[in-house]
């Protein structure tokens, strides 16, 4: 009797250990595809590239040739001088923003005829310079220096 005991309570345990083997396969086959459908949402989602100039407006200057883009919400202004003898001529462009929160002299940004290099500018925060034109910004907005190097991207010498 004794060896029927035995044989009984190791039938149980091989049904318990099944069971619970069964149990463990159960639950991690049920689990892998909600953590592989967890993973998928929270895998980052590509940006598609934006052209941020797209929209922006294009100032064409023939007596230096060179183009650029601009902001929609600037404006662009010839700057002449005029010597002694009242001799003006065009020296450059001015961008000005419109926005509010922008100072439209030390937030401007001024493109320079052949007569100025970076170098001579003074204390500019940034500067773009080629043998011929150079372009620049006093202003420490961050903002406008990242409209600065947007327009940057976009200079082409046109002669």
């Amino acid at each position: 009797m004794p060896h029927n005991i035995e044989k009984a309570i190791i039938g149980v345990l091989i049904v318990i250990i099944l069971a619970m083997g069964g149990y463990f396969i159960y639950v991690n086959r049920a689990q892998a595809p909600a953590d592989e459908n967890n993973s998928a949402q929270n895998a980052p989602t590509p940006t598609p590239s934006v052209n941020e100039t797209a929209g922006w407006k294009t100032y064409q200057n023939k007596e230096f040739g060179f183009e650029f883009k601009y902001p929609d919400d600037w404006k662009v202004e010839d700057m002449t001088y005029c010597t002694a003898a009242n001799v003006c001529g065009s020296v450059g462009t001015i961008l000005k923003p419109n926005a509010v929160n922008l100072d439209p002299v030390k937030d401007r940004i001024e493109w320079g005829g052949r007569q100025f290099t970076c170098e001579l500018a003074g204390k500019v925060t940034r500067c773009l310079s080629d043998e011929k034109e150079y372009m620049h910004t006093y202003s420490k907005n961050s903002e406008v220096l990242k409209i600065f190097d947007k327009i940057a991207e976009t200079v082409k010498v046109t002669n």
